[in-house]
């Protein structure tokens, strides 16, 4: 994941299981727009943005986690990959909510890197 303003942080999403075609995550290559608001996780409530207009899904979050453990679905954010990990995802979280500086919605486009 790229800022604007060139700043790169790593992602991870947990992958679902389609049958016998694969993994495949819930948020697949597209322009999204994602909105501020306070939202509810397990470890308790948290002021993050929900990516919007997600085919078939919705609460897909952006949000701190280092391992696909802690997510159902959402976007975790890191400073850097170690195998199937993430690291510093709060501190890249804070760095995150700071670029944007309130902004009640920006414009998230993901593309598949495996085509």
């Amino acid at each position: 994941m790229v800022s604007d303003n060139g700043i790169e942080f790593a992602s991870l999403e947990h992958a679902y299981k389609l049958g016998l075609e694969g993994y495949e995550p819930k948020l697949p290559a597209g322009t999204y727009t994602c909105v501020l608001g306070d939202h509810m996780l397990h470890s308790g409530p948290i002021r993050t943005y929900e990516v919007q207009g997600v085919p078939g899904h919705k609460g897909i979050l952006i949000h701190p986690g280092n391992t696909e453990d802690a997510s159902e679905g959402c976007i975790l954010i890191g400073m850097s990959r170690s195998g199937d990990s993430i690291l510093e995802s709060r501190k890249a979280f804070s760095r995150f909510l700071a670029i944007l500086n309130g902004a009640q919605e920006f414009t998230l486009v993901v593309r598949d890197e495996c085509s």
